[in-house]
């Protein structure tokens, strides 16, 4: 029996829908009429069987994946550059750029390579199927910044917990060598600048206190007068100052003219030197072009490593990669070479416009000891030797403190770098987290369980309400006749009024008899025609 009956229409017969949406209607004409809900309500099953199978195999990842561990070292880097003479030092803990800066010298190169020396490292089961371990850590060891502070974290994952600890720290280890060693040697060359220019402060001070007990010797009898309120004494007074503080810019450009010199074969000590004088002007110099080159040479020895496990040396593609990298590293070169030229460039002239200013103080100087020496001969000579012997006697003691520092400096090293935590063996895996994919899964069950009802329900064309029949073929339905289930036969069907005739399907029928009975004006024909895809669904 068919699920509705409209009435007859205009050419007297009466169209009967069996619920198939009639051709040239497109599929979504009639709309999915019910919410998302009913729609997964209906399709329950369907929805439960995917979000099983999802969370069955979310299951079995969580328990046949290897278990992954991770081990983080924190570190505080205050990096504090060794004084000259003067009373600052380059200390740059305000800025950002310094602290990325030493967050990639953790994973930079020469690190992992000193760090790779520990034979407790290179014989790790974690490398075991790694050809290029240098490139494996430069692209596996994770290295951040605090975002809210000045902390480094160093972390490492691996399947074995000891070794993941044992590396972070061996890394550490071998940053903080590297940086002790480079402020080291910037110690030293400073200090023996400085001890030379003591030798010849001192010798000049003894010179210089000799003509003075000679001087006083000769003159027992010299009357010192009172220089309160001598005008042109005590701009002698002020000038020998100013020659002083003349002499120790001199010095200090001096010796930074000689380190830089000296440190000119050694780029990455300039550059970290030249970066803490810096920073106390808060002036970070860019070197964007370098750093792109040596991301550029770092993916190309990632590159270069993959291709090496595919094909051999041999290869056009690896011939083309190792000149690539050569053209780079020649580059990089050149760019320190031209720092390098720069920064000597820079110093020598700081150094010849302190050395023209301490030329010019002098001559103020010497031109005023003249006027002193007029007003009076014997008092004045006296007062140019004390004055003399002054300032190398300040010299003396300025260069004797910095001697003291710097020999501190160099016993104690990078002291400035503070171990905050120390990589620990975890007992815990950090991967995979149970929950976390659980609970992915459980999602994606839900996903893909609604996609399938909803890609269901597009791809079923049947009608499913009296109001989708209407809409569809804009005529009235006469009743509806609820399902009598498979279990009937079809002779049991066809009887269902005779045999069960308070039922709610033998109902139905009546109504439709019903309507049909009265929905056709008197006196006109009553023909029904029923359609259906079965065979005797009209004899009811």
């Amino acid at each position: 029996m068919p699920d509705s009956i409209p009435p007859k229409g205009p050419s007297g017969e009466s169209a009967l829908g069996h619920g198939e949406i009639p051709a040239g209607e497109p599929a979504g004409a009639a709309g999915i009429s019910e919410s998302l809900f009913e729609i997964a309500w209906r399709n329950r099953w369907l929805v439960l069987l995917c979000v099983v199978l999802v969370l069955t195999a979310g299951f079995v990842y969580v328990m046949k994946a290897a278990p992954i561990y991770t081990s983080t070292s924190r570190l505080y880097v205050e990096q504090a550059g060794p004084r000259i003479l003067s009373e600052t030092e380059g200390v740059m803990t305000q800025s950002k750029n310094y602290l990325y800066t030493q967050a990639e010298l953790l994973r930079s190169t020469p690190i992992i390579r000193s760090a790779l020396e520990d034979p407790a490292v290179r014989s790790m089961q974690t490398f075991r199927d790694v050809d290029n371990v240098v490139a494996y850590l430069k692209k596996n060891v994770q290295v951040e910044v605090g975002k809210k502070d000045d902390i480094i974290s160093v972390a490492f994952d691996s399947p074995y917990p000891a070794e993941a600890a044992h590396l972070v720290n061996t890394l550490v280890d071998a940053y903080i060598n590297y940086h002790a060693t480079q402020k080291q040697t910037t110690s030293t060359e400073i200090l023996n600048i400085l001890r030379k220019e003591k030798v010849r402060v001192n010798e000049e001070l003894r010179e210089k206190l000799k003509a003075m007990v000679d001087f006083k010797r000769e003159n027992e009898g010299l009357a010192f007068e009172s220089t309160r309120g001598n005008i042109i004494l005590d701009r002698l007074a002020r000038l020998s100052e100013a020659v002083t503080q003349a002499q120790l810019a001199t010095i200090e450009a001096k010796s930074r003219y000689e380190m830089i010199q000296a440190m000119a074969a050694d780029p990455v000590g300039l550059r970290q030197q030249v970066g803490a004088e810096m920073a106390r002007t808060m002036y970070t110099p860019t070197t964007r072009e370098k750093e792109r080159l040596r991301q550029e040479l770092d993916q190309w020895h990632v590159t270069l490593a993959d291709l090496r496990t595919r094909l051999t040396d041999d290869h056009p593609s690896i011939q083309h990669l190792l000149r690539r990298i050569e053209t780079t590293e020649k580059r990089i070169e050149g760019l320190d070479a031209e720092f390098a030229t720069v920064q000597v460039a820079l110093a020598r002239q700081d150094y010849e416009a302190a050395r023209q200013r301490e030329e010019e103080v002098t001559r103020h100087f010497e031109a005023q000891r003249e006027m002193a020496i007029g007003l009076n001969e014997q008092l004045a000579q006296y007062m140019l030797l004390e004055s003399d012997w002054q300032q190398s006697k300040k010299l003396s003691d300025i260069l004797d403190d910095r001697i003291k520092e710097l020999n501190i400096t160099e016993d104690v090293g990078a002291l400035n770098i503070s171990i905050l935590e120390v990589a620990q063996v975890e007992d815990k895996p950090s991967k995979p987290q149970k929950a976390r994919v659980m609970a992915i899964a459980l999602a994606l069950g839900l996903m893909l369980g609604g996609g399938v009802s909803l890609g269901r329900e597009m791809m079923d064309h049947r009608l499913r309400s009296t109001e989708e029949i209407q809409v569809l073929l804009g005529l009235p339905v006469l009743g509806s006749v609820p399902s009598m289930g498979r279990r009937r036969s079809v002779q049991a069907c066809g009887q269902i009024v005779e045999q069960e005739a308070g039922s709610v399907t033998a109902e139905a029928y009546r109504t439709v008899r019903t309507a049909v009975f009265f929905g056709v004006p008197e006196g006109t024909a009553r023909t029904l025609l029923v359609t259906s895809p079965g065979t005797g669904d009209g004899k009811t």
